[in-house]
Protein backbone atom coordinates (compact mmCIF):
# COMPACT_ATOMS: atom_id res chain seq x y z
CA UNK A 1 0.00 0.00 0.00
CA UNK A 2 1.63 3.51 -0.92
CA UNK A 3 2.21 5.93 2.00
CA UNK A 4 -0.16 8.64 2.30
CA UNK A 5 0.93 12.18 1.43
CA UNK A 6 1.71 14.25 4.07
CA UNK A 7 0.11 17.11 2.35
CA UNK A 8 -2.59 17.80 2.09
CA UNK A 9 -3.79 15.92 4.38
CA UNK A 10 -8.09 16.05 5.72
CA UNK A 11 -8.73 14.03 8.88
CA UNK A 12 -12.56 13.09 8.91
CA UNK A 13 -13.06 13.21 12.64
CA UNK A 14 -12.15 16.20 12.74
CA UNK A 15 -15.70 17.00 13.33
CA UNK A 16 -17.39 13.73 15.43
CA UNK A 17 -20.39 12.09 13.70
CA UNK A 18 -19.94 14.32 10.81
CA UNK A 19 -19.17 13.54 6.90
CA UNK A 20 -18.13 14.79 4.25
CA UNK A 21 -19.11 15.41 0.72
CA UNK A 22 -17.45 16.64 -2.41
CA UNK A 23 -19.15 19.77 -3.84
CA UNK A 24 -18.52 21.03 -7.48
CA UNK A 25 -14.96 22.25 -6.48
CA UNK A 26 -15.10 22.15 -2.85
CA UNK A 27 -14.37 19.30 -0.50
CA UNK A 28 -16.24 19.65 2.33
CA UNK A 29 -16.34 17.83 5.71
CA UNK A 30 -18.98 18.20 8.85
CA UNK A 31 -21.77 20.26 8.30
CA UNK A 32 -23.80 18.60 11.38
CA UNK A 33 -25.66 21.66 12.50
CA UNK A 34 -21.94 23.55 12.98
CA UNK A 35 -18.59 24.58 11.60
CA UNK A 36 -17.09 22.90 8.30
CA UNK A 37 -13.86 22.60 6.98
CA UNK A 38 -12.96 22.84 3.15
CA UNK A 39 -10.33 22.23 1.33
CA UNK A 40 -9.89 23.40 -2.68
CA UNK A 41 -6.79 22.34 -4.58
CA UNK A 42 -6.12 26.77 -4.84
CA UNK A 43 -6.43 27.11 -1.16
CA UNK A 44 -5.70 24.49 0.56
CA UNK A 45 -7.87 23.92 3.35
CA UNK A 46 -10.14 26.63 6.02
CA UNK A 47 -12.21 26.50 8.71
CA UNK A 48 -15.48 28.25 8.07
CA UNK A 49 -17.58 28.62 11.68
CA UNK A 50 -20.36 31.31 11.68
CA UNK A 51 -18.82 32.20 15.08
CA UNK A 52 -15.66 33.58 13.49
CA UNK A 53 -17.86 35.64 11.10
CA UNK A 54 -20.04 36.70 13.23
CA UNK A 55 -18.34 38.01 16.05
CA UNK A 56 -20.62 39.13 19.14
CA UNK A 57 -23.99 36.87 18.08
CA UNK A 58 -24.84 33.96 20.04
CA UNK A 59 -24.78 31.34 16.86
CA UNK A 60 -27.21 28.25 17.93
CA UNK A 61 -26.83 26.61 14.78
CA UNK A 62 -25.67 26.62 11.20
CA UNK A 63 -25.63 24.72 7.73
CA UNK A 64 -23.46 24.94 4.80
CA UNK A 65 -23.80 24.41 1.32
CA UNK A 66 -21.99 25.01 -2.46
CA UNK A 67 -23.74 27.54 -4.58
CA UNK A 68 -22.62 29.73 -7.46
CA UNK A 69 -22.65 30.07 -11.16
CA UNK A 70 -19.84 27.67 -12.84
CA UNK A 71 -16.28 28.73 -11.94
CA UNK A 72 -17.34 31.02 -9.18
CA UNK A 73 -18.28 28.93 -6.38
CA UNK A 74 -18.77 30.25 -2.64
CA UNK A 75 -20.41 28.93 0.36
CA UNK A 76 -24.02 30.04 1.35
CA UNK A 77 -24.80 29.48 5.19
CA UNK A 78 -28.28 29.72 6.52
CA UNK A 79 -27.09 30.60 10.51
CA UNK A 80 -29.83 31.19 13.45
CA UNK A 81 -28.22 32.99 16.14
CA UNK A 82 -30.33 33.48 19.67
CA UNK A 83 -30.87 37.12 20.56
CA UNK A 84 -31.00 37.22 24.46
CA UNK A 85 -34.20 38.73 26.44
CA UNK A 86 -33.87 42.57 26.93
CA UNK A 87 -35.92 43.88 29.47
CA UNK A 88 -39.39 43.09 28.76
CA UNK A 89 -38.59 41.97 25.45
CA UNK A 90 -38.57 38.24 25.17
CA UNK A 91 -35.54 35.92 23.63
CA UNK A 92 -36.06 35.42 19.88
CA UNK A 93 -34.55 33.70 17.48
CA UNK A 94 -33.10 34.91 14.06
CA UNK A 95 -32.45 32.86 11.08
CA UNK A 96 -30.37 34.66 8.24
CA UNK A 97 -28.64 33.50 4.64
CA UNK A 98 -24.81 34.42 4.91
CA UNK A 99 -23.07 34.73 1.45
CA UNK A 100 -19.28 33.64 2.33
CA UNK A 101 -16.48 34.08 -0.26
CA UNK A 102 -12.91 32.24 0.41
CA UNK A 103 -9.62 33.32 -0.16
CA UNK A 104 -6.03 32.20 1.02
CA UNK A 105 -6.57 34.58 4.07
CA UNK A 106 -9.59 32.89 4.96
CA UNK A 107 -13.59 32.81 4.88
CA UNK A 108 -14.85 36.54 3.72
CA UNK A 109 -18.38 37.46 4.77
CA UNK A 110 -20.00 39.03 1.40
CA UNK A 111 -23.42 38.88 1.97
CA UNK A 112 -25.80 38.75 5.12
CA UNK A 113 -29.39 38.80 4.73
CA UNK A 114 -32.27 38.27 7.00
CA UNK A 115 -34.99 34.92 6.30
CA UNK A 116 -36.82 34.79 9.54
CA UNK A 117 -37.34 35.92 13.24
CA UNK A 118 -39.11 33.46 15.50
CA UNK A 119 -39.87 33.32 18.98
CA UNK A 120 -39.03 29.90 19.67
CA UNK A 121 -36.38 28.01 18.01
CA UNK A 122 -37.82 24.58 17.82
CA UNK A 123 -39.77 25.31 14.34
CA UNK A 124 -36.80 26.85 12.66
CA UNK A 125 -35.44 24.53 9.72
CA UNK A 126 -32.28 25.43 8.49
CA UNK A 127 -31.30 22.49 5.56
CA UNK A 128 -30.05 24.60 2.95
CA UNK A 129 -28.36 23.56 -0.29
CA UNK A 130 -26.99 24.90 -3.27
CA UNK A 131 -27.63 25.40 -6.93
CA UNK A 132 -26.31 26.30 -10.07
CA UNK A 133 -26.34 29.99 -9.86
CA UNK A 134 -26.61 32.28 -6.69
CA UNK A 135 -29.00 29.87 -5.52
CA UNK A 136 -29.70 28.46 -2.01
CA UNK A 137 -32.54 25.87 -1.86
CA UNK A 138 -34.52 25.81 2.06
CA UNK A 139 -37.58 24.97 3.38
CA UNK A 140 -40.10 26.71 5.49
CA UNK A 141 -41.48 23.87 8.07
CA UNK A 142 -42.49 23.75 11.82
CA UNK A 143 -42.25 20.88 14.01
CA UNK A 144 -46.46 20.23 14.51
CA UNK A 145 -45.38 19.36 18.54
CA UNK A 146 -44.19 22.05 18.92
CA UNK A 147 -46.65 25.29 20.21
CA UNK A 148 -44.43 27.44 18.19
CA UNK A 149 -46.46 27.85 14.52
CA UNK A 150 -44.80 30.99 12.86
CA UNK A 151 -43.36 29.12 9.93
CA UNK A 152 -45.78 27.99 6.71
CA UNK A 153 -44.60 24.98 4.78
CA UNK A 154 -43.13 25.43 1.11
CA UNK A 155 -40.01 25.68 -0.68
CA UNK A 156 -37.84 28.58 -0.59
CA UNK A 157 -35.21 29.92 -3.22
CA UNK A 158 -32.81 32.64 -1.69
CA UNK A 159 -30.01 34.52 -3.96
CA UNK A 160 -27.48 34.63 -0.82
CA UNK A 161 -25.10 37.67 -2.64
CA UNK A 162 -28.64 40.03 -2.21
CA UNK A 163 -31.16 38.01 -0.32
CA UNK A 164 -33.88 38.43 -2.83
CA UNK A 165 -36.16 35.55 -3.17
CA UNK A 166 -36.35 34.83 -6.91
CA UNK A 167 -39.28 32.09 -6.56
CA UNK A 168 -40.95 29.74 -4.27
CA UNK A 169 -43.23 26.81 -4.25
CA UNK A 170 -45.50 27.18 -0.96
CA UNK A 171 -47.73 24.37 -2.28
CA UNK A 172 -44.73 21.41 -1.90
CA UNK A 173 -44.99 19.30 0.91
CA UNK A 174 -42.16 17.61 0.08
CA UNK A 175 -38.93 17.99 -1.61
CA UNK A 176 -35.62 16.27 -2.70
CA UNK A 177 -32.87 18.44 -3.69
CA UNK A 178 -28.91 18.90 -4.11
CA UNK A 179 -26.69 21.12 -5.29
CA UNK A 180 -27.34 19.96 -8.75
CA UNK A 181 -29.99 21.83 -11.61
CA UNK A 182 -33.39 20.18 -10.81
CA UNK A 183 -35.58 20.11 -7.33
CA UNK A 184 -38.09 17.10 -7.28
CA UNK A 185 -41.06 18.38 -5.49
CA UNK A 186 -44.06 16.87 -4.00
CA UNK A 187 -47.29 18.95 -5.10
CA UNK A 188 -51.00 17.95 -4.43
CA UNK A 189 -52.61 17.09 -7.52
CA UNK A 190 -56.19 17.36 -6.07
CA UNK A 191 -57.26 13.70 -6.31
CA UNK A 192 -57.33 12.63 -3.09
CA UNK A 193 -56.00 11.49 -0.44
CA UNK A 194 -53.77 8.83 0.56
CA UNK A 195 -53.36 5.76 3.03
CA UNK A 196 -52.42 8.72 5.67
CA UNK A 197 -54.50 11.13 5.19
CA UNK A 198 -52.07 13.38 3.47
CA UNK A 199 -52.99 14.69 -0.15
CA UNK A 200 -51.90 12.86 -2.93
CA UNK A 201 -49.22 14.12 -5.15
CA UNK A 202 -47.41 15.03 -7.97
CA UNK A 203 -43.08 14.66 -8.60
CA UNK A 204 -42.30 17.34 -10.27
CA UNK A 205 -38.82 18.68 -10.98
CA UNK A 206 -38.01 21.90 -11.31
CA UNK A 207 -34.98 24.19 -12.69
CA UNK A 208 -33.24 25.79 -8.99
CA UNK A 209 -32.39 28.82 -10.62
CA UNK A 210 -35.65 29.66 -12.31
CA UNK A 211 -38.40 27.75 -11.21
CA UNK A 212 -39.73 26.40 -14.51
CA UNK A 213 -41.07 23.09 -14.17
CA UNK A 214 -38.94 20.20 -15.64
CA UNK A 215 -41.11 17.37 -15.71
CA UNK A 216 -44.06 16.03 -13.92
CA UNK A 217 -45.18 12.15 -12.27
CA UNK A 218 -48.60 11.37 -11.26
CA UNK A 219 -48.91 9.53 -8.44
CA UNK A 220 -52.47 8.31 -9.67
CA UNK A 221 -52.71 5.61 -11.98
CA UNK A 222 -54.41 2.63 -12.97
CA UNK A 223 -55.09 0.78 -10.14
CA UNK A 224 -58.52 0.02 -8.89
CA UNK A 225 -59.28 1.09 -6.59
CA UNK A 226 -57.09 4.58 -7.28
CA UNK A 227 -54.30 4.85 -5.00
CA UNK A 228 -51.76 7.40 -4.63
CA UNK A 229 -48.64 8.31 -2.97
CA UNK A 230 -49.19 10.43 -0.39
CA UNK A 231 -47.06 12.84 0.88
CA UNK A 232 -43.53 11.31 0.30
CA UNK A 233 -43.14 10.91 -3.13
CA UNK A 234 -39.26 12.43 -2.64
CA UNK A 235 -38.63 10.47 0.57
CA UNK A 236 -38.57 7.29 -2.20
CA UNK A 237 -36.41 8.93 -4.25
CA UNK A 238 -32.36 7.73 -4.47
CA UNK A 239 -29.67 9.64 -5.47
CA UNK A 240 -26.85 8.77 -7.44
CA UNK A 241 -23.80 11.49 -6.92
CA UNK A 242 -20.49 11.77 -9.00
CA UNK A 243 -18.36 15.31 -9.79
CA UNK A 244 -16.77 15.26 -13.03
CA UNK A 245 -15.62 18.66 -13.56
CA UNK A 246 -17.09 21.68 -12.98
CA UNK A 247 -20.93 19.57 -13.16
CA UNK A 248 -22.10 16.34 -11.41
CA UNK A 249 -23.32 13.86 -12.76
CA UNK A 250 -26.49 13.16 -10.38
CA UNK A 251 -29.43 10.78 -10.74
CA UNK A 252 -32.72 10.69 -9.18
CA UNK A 253 -34.63 7.39 -8.96
CA UNK A 254 -38.14 6.95 -8.09
CA UNK A 255 -39.02 3.86 -6.51
CA UNK A 256 -42.95 2.36 -6.55
CA UNK A 257 -43.89 1.98 -3.10
CA UNK A 258 -45.78 -0.82 -1.42
CA UNK A 259 -49.17 1.35 -2.33
CA UNK A 260 -47.77 3.58 -5.52
CA UNK A 261 -49.37 3.83 -8.35
CA UNK A 262 -46.29 4.67 -10.47
CA UNK A 263 -46.13 2.19 -12.90
CA UNK A 264 -42.28 0.66 -13.27
CA UNK A 265 -39.30 2.71 -12.38
CA UNK A 266 -38.67 6.42 -13.06
CA UNK A 267 -34.98 8.17 -13.50
CA UNK A 268 -33.65 11.27 -14.74
CA UNK A 269 -30.64 13.68 -14.86
CA UNK A 270 -30.31 15.71 -11.66
CA UNK A 271 -29.33 18.73 -13.70
CA UNK A 272 -32.02 18.90 -17.05
CA UNK A 273 -34.56 16.39 -16.51
CA UNK A 274 -33.76 13.94 -19.16
CA UNK A 275 -34.86 10.32 -18.96
CA UNK A 276 -32.06 8.08 -18.33
CA UNK A 277 -31.50 4.13 -18.12
CA UNK A 278 -31.01 3.25 -14.47
CA UNK A 279 -31.86 0.46 -11.84
CA UNK A 280 -33.58 0.83 -9.07
CA UNK A 281 -30.66 1.40 -6.79
CA UNK A 282 -27.53 3.51 -7.75
CA UNK A 283 -24.53 2.50 -5.63
CA UNK A 284 -21.64 4.55 -6.59
CA UNK A 285 -21.07 6.61 -10.05
CA UNK A 286 -17.50 6.98 -11.58
CA UNK A 287 -16.15 10.71 -11.23
CA UNK A 288 -14.63 10.16 -14.22
CA UNK A 289 -16.52 8.69 -16.63
CA UNK A 290 -19.72 9.14 -15.38
CA UNK A 291 -20.48 5.04 -15.60
CA UNK A 292 -22.61 3.62 -12.98
CA UNK A 293 -22.97 0.31 -10.36
CA UNK A 294 -26.24 -0.55 -8.97
CA UNK A 295 -26.02 -3.84 -7.16
CA UNK A 296 -28.42 -5.96 -4.65
CA UNK A 297 -29.22 -9.39 -3.80
CA UNK A 298 -31.87 -9.53 -6.85
CA UNK A 299 -29.90 -8.05 -9.87
CA UNK A 300 -26.20 -9.53 -8.87
CA UNK A 301 -23.72 -6.15 -9.82
CA UNK A 302 -23.53 -3.96 -12.97
CA UNK A 303 -21.33 -1.58 -14.53
CA UNK A 304 -22.92 0.64 -16.83
CA UNK A 305 -23.77 3.82 -19.47
CA UNK A 306 -26.79 5.51 -17.93
CA UNK A 307 -27.40 7.32 -21.29
CA UNK A 308 -28.17 3.37 -22.76
CA UNK A 309 -28.44 1.04 -19.32
CA UNK A 310 -25.82 -1.85 -21.35
CA UNK A 311 -23.87 -3.33 -19.14
CA UNK A 312 -19.87 -2.72 -19.25
CA UNK A 313 -19.35 -5.50 -16.23
CA UNK A 314 -21.51 -7.61 -14.77
CA UNK A 315 -21.73 -10.02 -12.07
CA UNK A 316 -25.11 -12.64 -11.29
CA UNK A 317 -26.92 -12.63 -8.52
CA UNK A 318 -25.69 -15.95 -7.63
CA UNK A 319 -21.65 -14.95 -7.43
CA UNK A 320 -22.90 -11.56 -5.87
CA UNK A 321 -24.67 -13.14 -3.31
CA UNK A 322 -21.91 -15.69 -2.44
CA UNK A 323 -19.31 -13.75 -2.70
CA UNK A 324 -21.02 -11.45 0.20
CA UNK A 325 -20.10 -8.29 -1.67
CA UNK A 326 -20.77 -4.95 -1.04
CA UNK A 327 -19.95 -1.98 -3.52
CA UNK A 328 -17.02 0.37 -2.02
CA UNK A 329 -16.50 2.90 -4.55
CA UNK A 330 -15.93 3.39 -8.69
CA UNK A 331 -13.79 5.80 -9.61
CA UNK A 332 -11.38 6.20 -12.78
CA UNK A 333 -13.01 3.32 -14.26
CA UNK A 334 -12.34 0.84 -11.30
CA UNK A 335 -14.52 -0.62 -8.84
CA UNK A 336 -13.38 -1.74 -5.26
CA UNK A 337 -15.91 -4.24 -3.24
CA UNK A 338 -15.32 -6.00 0.25
CA UNK A 339 -16.28 -9.54 -0.43
CA UNK A 340 -16.13 -12.42 2.20
CA UNK A 341 -12.17 -12.93 2.38
CA UNK A 342 -10.93 -9.87 0.49
CA UNK A 343 -10.62 -6.19 -0.91
CA UNK A 344 -11.14 -6.03 -4.82
CA UNK A 345 -10.30 -3.36 -7.32
CA UNK A 346 -11.45 -4.42 -10.53
CA UNK A 347 -10.53 -2.82 -13.72
CA UNK A 348 -14.50 -2.05 -15.00
CA UNK A 349 -13.69 -2.48 -18.80
CA UNK A 350 -11.26 -5.99 -18.99
CA UNK A 351 -12.59 -7.50 -15.60
CA UNK A 352 -9.73 -8.16 -14.71
CA UNK A 353 -8.74 -8.29 -10.56
CA UNK A 354 -5.88 -5.54 -10.41
CA UNK A 355 -5.41 -5.96 -6.45
CA UNK A 356 -7.08 -8.35 -3.66
CA UNK A 357 -5.66 -6.21 -0.27
CA UNK A 358 -7.30 -2.88 -1.54
CA UNK A 359 -8.18 -1.82 2.18
CA UNK A 360 -7.40 1.81 0.78
CA UNK A 361 -9.79 3.16 -2.27
CA UNK A 362 -10.51 6.59 -2.95
CA UNK A 363 -14.12 7.95 -2.40
CA UNK A 364 -14.05 10.80 -5.08
CA UNK A 365 -12.01 13.14 -7.27
CA UNK A 366 -11.25 16.55 -6.49
CA UNK A 367 -9.36 18.26 -9.82
CA UNK A 368 -6.03 16.00 -9.62
CA UNK A 369 -6.75 14.54 -6.04
CA UNK A 370 -8.34 11.39 -5.05
CA UNK A 371 -10.23 11.50 -1.84
CA UNK A 372 -9.54 8.24 0.09
CA UNK A 373 -11.08 6.07 2.63
CA UNK A 374 -9.46 7.28 5.76
CA UNK A 375 -9.46 10.53 4.90
CA UNK A 376 -5.95 11.45 3.22
CA UNK A 377 -5.94 13.41 -0.35
CA UNK A 378 -3.68 11.92 -2.45
CA UNK A 379 -2.36 12.68 -6.42
CA UNK A 380 -4.76 10.90 -8.63
CA UNK A 381 -2.32 9.34 -10.42
CA UNK A 382 -1.28 7.52 -7.69
CA UNK A 383 -2.24 3.62 -6.97
CA UNK A 384 -5.44 3.64 -4.77
CA UNK A 385 -5.13 -0.08 -3.84
CA UNK A 386 -2.47 -2.49 -2.66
Amino acid sequence: TPTPSPTPEVVLNKFPGTGWEIERDMLVIGNDAGPIRVFTPELGELIVDAADLLPGDEVVRETWTVTGPENATYLAGMVTTRVPADGLKPERWVTEMLAVDLNPAGPVLANRAPFHENSCDQAANSNVTGGLGDVAITSMSFNQFSSCTEFEEGLVVINPRTGEVPWTRPEAVGFGYRSTGTIVLDIPNGTGEGDGGYPCVDAVGVSSATGEELFRFSTVGTLVPPQCNDYGTVSNVNFGYGDRGVLHDAYWVFKPTYNSALEGLHSFDAFTGAPVFLESNVNATDPATGLVVSANENIGLKVYNPADGVPLFSMTPEDYNSLNASVNSLVDGRLYLTTTDQELEVDVATGEVLSTTASRFPLGVLGDFLYMNDGFLEPRDSAAGA
